[in-house]
């Protein structure tokens, strides 16, 4: 397998950074992740432009221009023989003098194999727990998570799945996903406050809105009880049916009829911009 650092490519088992990295003593680094099918980037062009805002809040240049990430990203995945999998983009802020002051900005692209979730999961539905936490910088993909790495043996141990975060009674988001509920009058809401807008959630909103009415709004969790239908979205899981929220069921605890409409909108949506994409190169 190979990788590319900056400019730089090499066998993944070569690849490394200096233990000054910012990345490393400062969690100074934002990321982003995403599929690709048949050596086709999957909304590449969403993610390179969450990135790009991601270095721009933290102040991080980019050493290569979208360009030439996405050249490098093609290159990678013909030179891994990899027709299926995802790209995984790191920027820290390279190597620092004081171990504070950032130094040259370091871009890492690598590919990896991954799975989704089982099909059990989807035909079934998950539990999530709820936790009182707001991810810090949330508007950005920084590479920070302790908070959720830290209660996997919670999460192990109420056999659920993830946690959702929720402060001063309004919910957020879980650790790596969005959530969403559908009420009684079949309107789908997720919460505008504290999240990461990820490029899923974008994708199942501009869906949803032909099926159904959409807010966009604090979600407060005392609408949880009145849900009937929840679901969280990721890139690594599309959209992953939600039946239990720590003791509480969320309808008949079962996948709801619009949860599972939506996942075939989505289904039917990645599979139009494979085809555009092969067509049009976009």
């Amino acid at each position: 397998m190979y990788c590319q650092i900056n400019h730089r490519v090499l066998p993944l088992a070569e690849a490394s950074l200096p233990v000054t990295d910012l990345g490393l003593l400062r969690g100074y680094a934002a990321f982003d992740y995403f599929r690709f099918r048949e050596k086709t980037p999957l909304f590449a062009d969403r993610h390179l432009s969450r990135l790009t805002a991601a270095a721009r809040y933290l102040g991080i240049a980019l050493p290569l221009s979208t360009g030439e990430v996405k050249e490098a990203i093609m290159n990678l995945l013909h030179k891994n023989e990899m027709d299926e999998g995802a790209i995984r983009l790191v920027l820290t802020g390279g190597s620092s003098v004081n171990a504070y002051e950032p130094g040259d900005p370091t871009l890492i692209i690598t590919t990896e194999h991954f799975q989704f979730p089982s099909a059990a999961l989807y035909e079934q539905g998950i539990k999530v727990l709820l936790h009182d936490w707001v991810r810090p910088m949330p508007e950005i993909k920084s590479t920070f998570y302790p908070e959720g790495i830290r209660l996997l043996p919670a999460i192990r141990e109420a056999e659920a799945y993830d946690v959702l975060f929720c402060k001063e009674e309004y919910l957020s988001e879980l650790t790596r996903s969005n959530f969403f509920i559908i009420d009684q009058q079949g309107t789908l809401v997720t919460s505008d406050r504290d999240i990461l807008k990820g490029i899923t959630r974008h994708n199942v909103l501009e869906l949803a809105a032909k099926r159904m009415p959409v807010e966009v709004r604090p979600l407060h969790v005392s609408e949880l009880a009145e849900a009937t239908e929840a679901f969280i979205t990721g890139t690594t899981r599309r959209i992953l049916p939600v039946v239990q929220v720590a003791e509480m069921p969320v309808g008949n605890r079962r996948p709801g009829a619009l949860t599972q409409a939506l996942m075939h909108d989505l289904l039917a949506f990645e599979e139009a911009h494979l085809a555009g994409y092969k067509t049009h190169g976009r």
